[in-house]
């Protein structure tokens, strides 16, 4: 690059502006934040023309990379050495011409002075601890050419020392490390290559060994299919037999159940009939009872008539005797003996009945005995035929369990063969995919090998520009340091990081499930540290006039007014702050014109105390400056703006919070006399309280607050009803 201007074309703050939001390297950020660093420096040059030559400027290229040592000391002496600074610095000491290193002591020219300084940048970078670097061919020639030739001791002697610290502790080139790594890479390629190749040969024996195991079950499957055929013929055969075997047992049992139910009837008729003939024998043990009675009672009559007939015979000789003794008697007597014919014929009679009944009942015996007889013999008859239905039912319930046996043990057989057909046929399929997998992995592993060779080609490509390729690092910083030319707007190069980073600020996290949320809130905070490194407790009002202009201050308020408040931070709020102290009340002013006061008094409720503490002094310093912009006897310049946004009111209650540190709340009360001044406090309790607490901080032993409050006093004491307020009880206010 000729000029910083092409340091801009060429969009190399922003590639610093996205290294640094990208990278998690701590020294590239370092890197990164120095040469944003240095550009805003150079930016900032008073001087209208700078020369490369001029001796100024070497010194002031030498200062700045040795102040950058000792402040960033390891991590940017490595962002030097990974961007080439020994080649780079071989390149400046070769342009001298030799003649200007020649010159006598007596003229020293402005080309030794360079070559000095040259030289004692390296002795810093190359002597400091812990720092690896290569040797770098080119500055060690360089460094001998000046040995030989140069014209002083002290240039030829730190010539000699730098050389031999890069002849000491420099390590081998970064070419000749590459083409030893390149020609170890090929030779882990090489048996890479030939172990895939024996593990294909063994993946192509593997899957010849399959493919027979394969067709072995193939065999296998097919006869156990045959066999499995047969068995299902015999089962289906099994099966008409059992169901034939079924439909005769169904025949039998029905046969049987019908037996059983004329037996039970026929056993039932048995037992009537049986009952019947008890009843019978009964009634003809009562008849024969009765018949015995009957005949006891005839013999007894037979016996009596044979008396009567005696003693008729008696009677008949008595009447013949007596016959004349008593004809009455002997007509009663025939009287008598009448009435006993006709007993005798009625129980004759009677008697003849009885045998008739009992030949009857005789008769119904025989024809009940035969009867039970016959009875007796069907239901013999009857319990053969149930013994023999039993028989064969058991026969039958024999033959059928064996028959169920077979057909669970034919049918067990068929789900083991089943089983194993499926077991073979899983195998199969597994062996397939065995095939098939290692059918893959030997083109996975042909593809490997030809990959590999590619690999090795590339490897030897790269081997074979290594050596070219060695001093192609980036070059931008260490032209942006070596070259030094003059600029027509330096301020508005000076923006130029500014400008990129306020791009970075206008990304609002509006919500809190807001995409790359994380990303945004990280860029904001990388930007806010770098401002409060670049500007806390330094007064530099350039910088800072440079940042505000490029939209900075408005961003920050964008950020307080619209981001989720659980992704504001503390650095947001220092950030803010550290451009509005220590600097002069022109930037402050400059502040003010962006209209800041809405979002800092947002970010009085914030969570956080810190990040309010650092928004109530920014409004401080905001309200200082505006103090004497005008006439002390006139209202503040700023109250209009601030009771625009309610801020008088936010300010009294942030003063009255209970979770707000004292000096906070005194910075609050203070705002608030300065606004005041020469204007009445409307509202009477907060004058009364307001002005009550401005007398206790009169006497305040802080470090803040003694005067502020004594001149806030005097402001307030301008108009008539605040004095009265402030004079109460003899109050004087102290000088």
């Amino acid at each position: 690059m000729d000029n910083i201007q092409s340091a801009y074309e060429s969009r190399l703050i922003e590639a610093m502006s996205g290294l640094l939001t990208h990278t998690q390297n701590p020294h590239v950020k370092q890197l990164c934040r120095a040469i944003i660093m240095i550009v805003s420096v150079l930016g900032g040059e008073k001087e209208e023309q700078i020369d490369f030559a001029n001796i100024k400027m070497s010194y002031t290229g030498k200062r700045t990379l040795l102040n950058m040592l000792e402040i960033y000391q390891k991590e940017f002496i490595h962002g030097l050495l990974q961007n080439g600074i020994l080649d780079h610095s071989a390149d400046a000491l070769t342009k001298i011409p030799i003649i200007a290193i020649q010159s006598s002591l007596k003229a020293v020219s402005s080309q030794q002075i360079i070559t000095m300084n040259i030289l004692e940048v390296l002795d810093k970078i190359l002597n400091a601890e812990q720092i690896k670097f290569f040797k770098s061919i080119k500055l060690i020639s360089a460094l001998e050419k000046i040995k030989n030739e140069g014209s002083t001791k002290e240039m030829k002697r730190k010539a000699k020392n730098i050389q031999d610290l890069l002849n000491e502790d420099g390590q081998v080139e970064k070419t000749e490390i590459d083409l030893e790594n390149a020609n170890q890479h090929i030779q882990e390629l090489e048996k890479q290559n030939q172990t895939f190749t024996a593990q294909i040969e063994k993946n192509n024996q593997s899957i010849k060994t399959l493919t027979e195991e394969k067709a072995q079950k193939d065999q296998r499957i097919e006869a156990l299919t045959q066999e499995n055929t047969q068995n299902q013929q015999r089962a289906t055969t099994a099966g008409g037999q059992i169901q034939t075997l079924t439909a005769q047992n169904t025949q039998k049992d029905q046969s049987i159940n019908q037996l059983t139910t004329e037996k039970n009837q026929k056993q039932q008729r048995i037992d009537e009939l049986t009952q019947e003939n008890k009843q019978k024998e009964q009634r003809i043990l009562t008849v024969e009872g009765q018949n015995q009675t009957f005949a006891a009672q005839i013999g007894q009559k037979d016996q009596r008539i044979n008396t009567l007939t005696e003693e008729k015979a008696q009677r008949d000789q008595t009447i013949a005797t007596l016959t004349r003794e008593k004809t009455q008697d002997n007509t009663q007597k025939e009287q008598r003996i009448n009435q006993l014919n006709q007993e005798v014929q009625q129980l004759r009679q009677r008697a003849a009945t009885s045998e008739g009944q009992v030949q009857t009942l005789t008769q119904d015996k025989t024809q009940n005995e035969l009867r039970i007889n016959t009875l007796t013999t069907e239901n013999q008859q009857l319990l053969q035929r149930a013994t023999r239905a039993e028989q064969q039912v058991q026969t039958l319930t024999t033959e059928r369990n064996s028959k169920q046996q077979s057909i669970d043990t034919l049918t067990r057989e068929k789900q083991q063969k089943d089983l194993s057909i499926t077991t073979l046929t899983n195998e199969n399929n597994k062996k397939d995919q065995s095939i098939t997998n290692l059918q893959n992995d030997k083109k996975k592993a042909e593809d490997q090998v030809t990959e590999k060779q590619k690999q090795i080609d590339t490897a030897n490509n790269e081997k074979n520009s290594a050596e070219k390729s060695a001093n192609e690092n980036q070059k931008k910083m260490n032209d942006l340091l070596e070259q030094m030319v003059k600029e027509k707007d330096k301020e508005k190069l000076s923006q130029i990081p500014w400008i990129e980073m306020c791009k970075d600020l206008n990304n609002i996290i509006a919500y809190s499930w807001q995409d790359g949320r994380e990303k945004i809130l990280q860029r904001q905070i990388e930007i806010c540290e770098l401002m409060i490194e670049m500007f806390a407790k330094k007064e530099d009002d350039e910088g800072r006039r440079c940042c505000i202009k490029a939209g900075i201050v408005e961003a920050l308020v964008n950020i307080f007014l619209k981001q989720n408040r659980s992704y504001i931070k503390v650095q947001h709020g220092q950030a803010f702050y550290v451009l509005t102290y220590p600097v002069s009340d022109d930037v402050k002013l400059l502040i003010y014109s962006q209209f800041p006061f809405a979002g800092l008094l947002k970010l009085l409720v914030h969570s956080n105390k810190d990040v309010s503490e650092y928004s109530i002094s920014s409004i401080w310093n905001i309200i200082l400056a505006g103090t004497y912009t005008i006439p002390d006897s006139t209202q503040h310049p700023h109250f209009d703006t601030f009771a625009t946004h309610g801020g008088i009111e936010k300010l009294y209650q942030f003063s009255n919070s209970w979770n707000v540190n004292d000096n906070s709340k005194n910075t609050a009360v203070v705002c608030i006399g300065y606004l005041y001044r020469a204007k009445q406090i409307e509202k009477e309790d907060m004058r009364r309280e307001i002005i009550d607490q401005l007398k206790e901080l009169v006497n305040y032993i802080g470090d803040w607050g003694k005067e502020e409050s004594r001149q806030a006093l005097r402001y307030l004491a301008q108009n008539p009803v605040n004095k009265a307020e402030i004079v109460k009880d003899g109050f004087v206010i102290p000088t």
